[in-house]
């Protein structure tokens, strides 16, 4: 199954979030303010989000289009395939923004939207109504002018958290923002490093992470690890790909 696949950034990092896709092998991605958007597959989605390390959130677009009204949101979103991705007992959790758009009211979107999805979800599996009782799946819209994007979170809480930090310093730097200062640094991930400020140290460990090719989500979970569109063993297996490659500690050339 082709995916649409959205991975969002934090503005001003396209850039390098793309060149680490391209590192990654994708060539053919389109860019805009604080999302990148490439065609993939289930085991893409699963790679995405092990890793990146400069990238938000990666998201499985489900559908794009124009509404003026909340009945030509709730009609366009009726008629997306909600049954290719959404299982019977799936617990839907709509939230999302909205932009200089007609449509202000963030409440009204998440009912109409649901209540369209729960449409096409009932027609599908013979159901009059959904126990809600499975995996959740978090549905973000967002609203730009007239132009509207529906998409599934893959990855639960943010690509920032990657399962390292058990406490916050009082002004905490976010890890995603921290590799982007590495990666722009230039530093080559060889010689020597050195953060004489470093605060909690999320600069010198996200180095760290690089310098042993740790990728930055191999030991956290991800939302989409439940859902069944994403076979099981596609996480076992590239999760031990990227374990393969894990350097051994040695001397160590980071200093904080």
């Amino acid at each position: 199954m082709q995916l649409s696949i959205l991975i969002k950034t934090s503005l001003g990092l396209e850039s390098v979030t793309k060149a680490e896709l391209r590192d990654l092998g994708y060539r053919e991605v389109q860019t805009a303010d604080g999302e990148i958007r490439i065609l993939g597959g289930a085991e893409d989605v699963v790679r995405l989000n092990l890793a990146l390390r400069t990238a938000e959130r990666v998201l499985i677009e489900v559908g794009r289009f124009e509404a003026n009204d909340f009945d030509a949101l709730f009609d366009q979103a009726e008629a997306l395939p909600w049954g290719e991705y959404l299982p019977e007992t799936a617990k839907l959790l709509v939230d999302g923004a909205t932009s200089r758009s007609e449509l202000k009211s963030v409440r009204t979107a998440q009912s109409m939207i649901k209540r369209a999805v729960a449409n096409v979800l009932q027609k599908k599996y013979g159901v009059s109504r959904l126990t809600e009782s499975g995996a959740e799946y978090a549905l973000e819209f967002f609203f730009l002018k007239s132009q509207v994007s529906l998409a599934l979170n893959t990855s639960g809480d943010g690509l920032h958290r990657r399962g390292y930090r058990k406490e916050a310093g009082t002004a905490p730097l976010r890890e995603t923002l921290a590799a982007a200062l590495v990666i722009l640094s230039g530093w080559d991930e060889q010689g020597e490093f050195s953060d004489p400020f470093c605060g909690s140290g999320t600069i010198p460990i996200e180095a760290a992470l690089m310098q042993r090719r740790i990728a930055p989500g191999l030991h956290r979970s991800f939302a989409a690890e439940s859902w069944p569109i994403i076979p099981e063993n596609f996480w076992r297996e590239i999760r031990a790909e990227f374990a393969a490659v894990v350097l051994p500690e040695g001397e160590c050339s980071l200093v904080g």
